[in-house]
């Protein structure tokens, strides 16, 4: 049977009605949390979602694919592709990616935009002019990839945000399946630029990776590279992020090399928490919003092929799959890439979890993106029925998969501060909300200490809004 995405969706749909209650069942008591969604001006601003800007270089909705458990739900028929047997072969060996020591690499300044999946200027690159900018465009030379990866850093200030603060802690914010290769990454669409300075906190931001999952593919990145546009060759995401990146950058931000954390949302939510558990203890903050950690089984296999072939040149859900990263499906290295299976390795970090519920909130209703967003009447039904509907599906479905997270970690003892929303679809106004949450909450005081500064009165008025008791 052929997949297509409304057909997944539609899948996932009747598999939570089946599926949500037993998995927010096996949990401890969970009360209900409220509306966490975020409050945008009414001053209407290009750039104040990620789907204006998306739809300009590539007609794909802004909505990012992820995985969900099987054992909620039925299997889904996906096709078999012929895996090639050195593919098969290398998926039965487990690396230890800790045992690699960091690389004092390269770093050289970015003078030039990257350019989109369309061919135009990423607009992130735009925040790096003018005198009060915060954000740096830089490259790290990875050596595994064998080509210069395009890198934005805002470095920690002080409270005049102007003032470089050395011996700061580092936040690597990773983008989701379309980034910025589609502007739809933590600055142009997360707004992290206008939040993170004065903050005392290095955030560093690698602005090539769409679709990769952020983690080493076992596929050769030649024959990559002819089948999309996106993938310029090898994608060796878990070496570069944690042996090839951290070393130059820290360096240059004279940074303090025992505490960093790790954000994604959606698709690289998965990969925060990969990262974290591929380099145990090394990561001392992990956020996680609106994702799956789940991937070696049929229907979390089944979203990823939906989000991998996105990158496709020719997509037929054929041309590029999770084989390619992972080989069989269940094998010893799918395994290995699979967050709920590897749980236990996030012991130690300071762990913020989040989720909507997929229902609809003030932000994507029509009459909102018509007079708050001030979109034309065809843009607003467009956008409101892609968030509301594939949105709001594709949010349910993480929220099953963030119950199946937190039962896990709960039968482990590992403590998790979890955000659970009653209202919010896949959409970036949950996820910018829960960058500023997961700061107050968790991660600003697990890298700073003592010498964190709460800051709530900036965030958004919330009834679920509680740091030290939501969870």
């Amino acid at each position: 049977m052929k997949l297509s995405r409304p057909m997944l969706v539609t899948a996932t749909a009747g598999a939570l009605i089946a599926g949500s209650f037993a998995a927010a069942d096996s949990t401890p008591v969970f009360a209900p949390l409220g509306d966490v969604t975020e409050v945008t001006p009414t001053t209407p601003d290009a750039d104040s979602e990620s789907e204006a800007a998306t739809e300009q270089d590539d007609p794909a909705p802004a909505i990012d694919p992820v995985d969900l458990p099987a054992e909620i739900v039925p299997e889904v028929d996906v096709p078999e592709a012929d895996i090639p047997a050195d593919i098969i072969q290398a998926a039965q060996n487990q690396p230890d990616h800790a045992a690699k020591s960091p690389v004092a690499g390269q770093l050289r300044k970015l003078t030039a935009p990257p350019h989109t999946a369309g061919g135009g200027a990423q607009a992130w690159f735009a925040t790096t002019t003018g005198k009060d900018s915060q954000v740096e465009a830089w490259e790290v030379w990875s050596e595994s990839m064998n080509r210069w990866i395009p890198v934005a850093i805002i470095p920690a200030t002080g409270p005049d945000k102007k003032t470089r603060i050395p011996n700061a802690p580092t936040l690597y914010m990773l983008n989701g399946a379309g980034g910025a290769e589609q502007n739809a990454d933590w600055i142009n669409a997360g707004k992290a630029h206008t939040y993170f300075p004065g903050k005392g906190v290095n955030v560093v931001i690698p602005m090539e990776g769409a679709f990769s999952y952020y983690v080493d593919w076992l596929a050769d990145g030649d024959q990559l590279a002819t089948k999309s546009d996106y993938f310029k060759g090898a994608q060796r995401w878990t070496t570069f992020l944690g042996r090839e990146l951290r070393e130059p950058v820290e360096t240059y931000l004279d940074a303090d090399t025992t505490k960093r954390g790790v954000v994604g949302m959606s698709m690289s939510a998965t990969s925060s928490l990969l990262l974290a558990e591929h380099y145990p203890g090394e990561y001392h903050a992990v956020g996680s919003f609106s994702g799956c950690a789940a991937t070696s089984t049929s229907l979390p296999w089944a979203f990823a092929s939906l989000t991998v072939n996105r990158a496709a040149t020719n997509p037929n859900y054929g041309s590029i799959t999770p084989a390619d990263i992972w080989g069989p499906m269940g094998s010893p290295y799918n395994r290995y890439n699979d967050a709920l299976v590897n749980a236990e390795k996030l012991k130690g970090s300071a762990l913020y979890i989040s989720n909507a519920s997929g229902l609809a909130a003030e932000e994507d209703m029509y009459s909102y993106r018509r007079n708050a967003r001030k979109q034309s009447p065809l843009d607003a039904i467009n956008g409101s029925m892609t968030t509301t509907i594939e949105g709001g599906v594709i949010e349910a479905a993480t929220n099953a998969c963030t119950h199946d997270l937190r039962a896990k970690l709960n039968s482990l003892s590992i403590p998790a501060h979890f955000e659970f929303k009653n209202t919010g679809t896949h959409s970036w106004p949950v996820w910018r909300d829960d960058m500023l949450r997961s700061w107050e909450a968790v991660i600003g005081p697990a890298l700073l200490g003592s010498n964190f500064v709460a800051d709530r009165e900036s965030l958004p008025d919330s009834s679920s809004w509680d740091a030290d008791n939501s969870s």
